[in-house]
């Protein structure tokens, strides 16, 4: 089973994010006091950043808010592939069959992971909202509508990250592969700013994440509250442009991995 071949030390370092999840959750009750549903404290949390964004430094302050769970998960799976490959890299790179194999299972491991982070925190914010906040849900349809999207849009999303500061650190060492993703995700996370005014924003790939931004008749009561959308960007969209994404990444890493040497792969911090 995949939960075996997983060292216990990931699942235990997945725990960070319930201490995220309490803080997010604590910060956000206030907020959704007149408003006591959970769908309004899913939204908020986790549901992006609200358009029209008219000041720039509100943008970064909220982005930052955003970035830090992200940041957090990459982090914490960075090393996955590394520490796995300097204990068996002789038996996975002297067999040519094994190395394309080796790397879809750490993949599948890694994606599993990251599903498994945001699912803990989701967990986490219905308990604090009940307890601190005596939250119900108003409409089921659009409830598990919300939390199933962002949980779907959020691990794609993040599992990108994921996946390629994993590659990368074969290649270059954990250290400065974490760096440059986190200087990826921050190129990433400011591009939507400069191109707001346009069409365009919807084919960035931090767009994909924000779910509050897709034109979405589930949230149409709550656009009030989350602010507007773009038009015709479908969550349908963004689950098709991730899939495409990760399906690229993998290509990437799969050649990658099969071109690699021994000796030229073991690259220390």
């Amino acid at each position: 089973m995949r939960i075996h071949r997983i060292h216990k030390t990931y699942f235990f370092k997945l725990l960070i994010g319930i201490f995220l999840a309490l803080v997010v959750g604590g910060s956000v009750i206030p907020s959704v006091s007149e408003k006591p549903y959970y769908e309004y404290l899913f939204l908020i949390s986790y549901g992006g950043i609200r358009l029209p964004v008219e000041d720039v430094w509100a943008y970064i302050n909220l982005l930052l808010d955003s970035l830090v769970s992200q940041i957090l998960l990459i982090f914490l799976l960075a090393n996955y592939m590394s520490d796995d490959f300097s204990t068996c890299s002789v038996y996975i790179f002297t067999r040519s069959n094994r190395k394309g194999a080796w790397f879809l299972h750490k993949c599948t491991d890694l994606f599993f992971l990251v599903a498994l982070y945001y699912i803990l925190q989701f967990a986490v914010l219905i308990v604090v909202g009940r307890v601190l906040g005596r939250l119900t849900i108003s409409d089921p349809a659009a409830f598990w509508h919300i939390v199933l999207s962002e949980l779907a849009l959020l691990a794609m999303f993040s599992f990108c990250y994921v996946l390629t500061v994993n590659v990368l650190s074969l290649k270059m060492g954990t250290h400065y592969a974490y760096l440059f993703t986190v200087l990826l995700v921050v190129v990433f996370s400011v591009l939507p700013m400069l191109f707001q005014n346009s069409t365009a924003v919807k084919f960035l790939p931090f767009s994909q994440s924000m779910l509050v931004w897709h034109d979405s008749k589930e949230l149409a009561l709550y656009r009030d509250f989350v602010g507007s959308c773009i038009p015709h960007f479908t969550i349908l969209f963004s689950l098709l442009y991730l899939i495409v994404l990760i399906g690229i990444l993998l290509l990437i890493g799969i050649h990658l991995v099969n071109n690699m040497e021994i000796m030229g792969s073991e690259r220390k911090d």
